[in-house]
């Protein structure tokens, strides 16, 4: 179940930001944790950590994504990493609203270069 498409307010980013700063390490799930995304998050709250990115190349990711923001996004950064592409970015806000979103090499020219067009639609479906 998606959230619906908003808006990040400008409070909403600084509340992201002052999270990461908090516990300085975003942690990463990637995999299939069969459901139990939010029982290792909440462990991972309870040890400190203040931000976590489920990577789209997740089974079962935007959902996972949801319900962690539900759950932990008033104590927590949640965020979409490997968002693949400006497509995709659109989807990932529209159906999980993560605090977030990280781009991967959907965007790139070659490993480690990033197509400033590509770059430029991301932005453009991150924004609208």
């Amino acid at each position: 179940m998606g959230c619906g498409w908003r808006r990040w307010e400008r409070r909403e980013m600084q509340e992201t930001i002052n999270h990461i700063e908090a516990g300085r390490i975003v942690a990463i799930l990637r995999g299939d944790f069969r459901g139990r995304e939010e029982e290792i998050v909440a462990a991972m709250r309870a040890g400190g950590l203040t931000a976590v990115e489920v990577t789209l190349n997740s089974p079962d990711a935007l959902a996972a994504i949801g319900r962690l923001a539900n759950r932990f996004g008033s104590t927590m950064a949640v965020g979409a990493g490997t968002v693949l592409s400006p497509e995709n970015v659109r989807q990932a806000i529209m159906q999980a609203n993560p605090a977030g979103v990280d781009v991967s090499s959907g965007v790139e020219v070659s490993p480690g270069i990033k197509d400033a067009a590509k770059m430029g639609k991301f932005i453009q479906e991150a924004r609208s």
